[in-house]
Order: structure tokens, then C-alpha cells, then sequence
């Protein structure tokens, strides 16, 4: 798991499983909606695979 800072106030996670084939998954473009909910993007890659989520929110 790896996060860094790609501007001011801009943070991108990334989570990724061993060996060289393996999926990772990355959070990026974070914003606050409110004080409860939190906006990003996610995208997921695999061997072949890759999904984009505009805006996820929790």
C-alpha cells in the first residue's frame, strides 16, 4: 500500500497484491462532499483487466 501526494491537498492511494501479475487498486481525486461523506475515483487492474468508478462515495 503506498500514499502520496500528487498536488496541494491531492492524495492518491494505491493497494496492490505480491508478485508481478498481481491487482492493485487505486483511489485518486479525493474531495469532501460534506463533513460526513468523502467523493473519489477508484480504478482496478488485473492481468488483462482494468475498471474506472468516476465517483465512488463514502
Amino acid at each position: 500500500m503506498s500514499l502520496m501526494e500528487v498536488g496541494s491537498g491531492q492524495v492518491k492511494l494505491v493497494v496492490r497484491g505480491p508478485g508481478p501479475l498481481a491487482t492493485s487498486v487505486r483511489s485518486f481525486d479525493w474531495s469532501r462532499a460534506d463533513a460526513y461523506e468523502t467523493a473519489f475515483a477508484v480504478e482496478a487492474v488485473a492481468d488483462g483487466v482494468r475498471a474506472q468508478f468516476a465517483v465512488a462515495g463514502v
